[in-house]
């Protein structure tokens, strides 16, 4: 499973700090691990192909999944505070 972003999330990483985009890479590394790992804490909202997963304390991903999901083949769309991640979430 390869590392798969949108446009807008490689504007919004490339806008963090560096050691934020450290932690952004780890977590895309821990995803392709486990999905299930508790430090990501993988929510799935009421739409069932969005996902999020946990950055650190202040930030999270989202995504959307392509094709199956035990496939685990996700496109990241944004990395953004846990505020503007459950407002994006809200919005598509």
């Amino acid at each position: 499973m390869g590392r798969r972003t949108s446009p807008n999330f490689e504007k919004e990483y490339k806008r963090l700090p560096r050691n934020i985009q450290q932690q952004v890479d780890q977590a895309f590394v821990d995803f392709a691990e486990n999905r299930w790992q508790t430090s990501l804490n993988y929510k799935r909202p009421r739409k069932k192909d969005r996902c999020t997963i946990r950055v650190n304390d202040n930030y999270r991903m989202i995504g959307i999944f392509r094709g199956e999901f035990r496939d685990g083949n996700v496109v990241w769309y944004s990395v953004c505070s846990h505020d503007a991640c459950d407002k994006k979430i809200k919005r598509f």
